[in-house]
């Protein structure tokens, strides 16, 4: 019986954990396309280094803004409905950069990129947490670095079979397709009961403020870009 509930615990955690890994490589392919595809844009003579660099900026600044404010609604909001607003956010931001090359719809791209991605981390740690033993969610919570080495090496991938446009417009429709895909996947494992959802009820002012009193804020701040 222990027996059979132990293999249960890991199965569950193989559905679980892999597929926040896969879903997360979103991230990491995502904030690399422009590097892998700088020298193509500035050869062509479509953008300059300076320029991009701005909306590079951009994309952090706004990324590490929108930490704070998903951290929070993370808590309150379900996961899959985080993952899903966040997976096509940025996917919509990728598909109309290079369809026009206009300084204002470039600065809402990268703002729509930036905020998107800042939507995932955070609710995929929350259902690595609540619905793992704490051994199981550290161990899945390290392999998320197999996300980080494989995202760069997806977007160079990219970059290698297409043209700069075509690189943005792949890496969409992959966000995309994979926010739809965590959606129905972890809509499927709730209904089963492999994973639940636990708000948080406290009021969310005061979580805001309760981030700006921790110690470091600002080293912390810029530390998960």
């Amino acid at each position: 019986m222990v027996q059979n509930e132990t293999n249960k615990q890991i199965k569950n955690t193989v559905k679980i954990g892999s597929f926040c890994i896969v879903t997360y490589l979103v991230s990491y392919v995502a904030r690399n396309i422009t590097g892998v595809v700088t020298p193509m844009m500035v050869a062509q003579g479509d953008y300059t280094k300076s320029y991009l660099g701005m909306l590079t900026t951009i994309y952090f600044a706004i990324y590490a803004a929108g930490q704070l404010l998903n951290g929070i609604l993370g808590d309150r909001i379900r996961s899959r409905y985080m993952i899903l607003i966040g997976c096509l956010m940025s996917g919509v931001g990728m598909a109309i950069f290079p369809l026009w090359n206009n300084p204002v719809l470039n600065i809402i791209s990268f703002g729509m990129l930036g905020f998107g991605l800042s939507m995932l981390r955070g609710p995929l740690m929350k259902v690595i947490a609540e619905n793992m033993s704490p051994t199981a969610a550290e161990t899945v919570c390290v392999l998320f670095s197999v996300a980080s080495f494989a995202g760069p090496l997806i977007a160079s991938l990219f970059a290698v079979i297409f043209n700069w446009q075509w690189v943005f417009i792949a890496t969409a429709l992959f966000a995309i397709l994979m926010g739809v895909a965590s959606f129905a996947y972890f809509t499927n494992l709730e209904k089963k009961g492999i994973i639940v959802f636990n708000p948080k009820k406290e009021n969310i002012f005061k979580g805001i403020k309760d981030l700006f009193l921790i110690k470091n804020f600002v080293y912390f701040l810029w530390l998960v870009q």
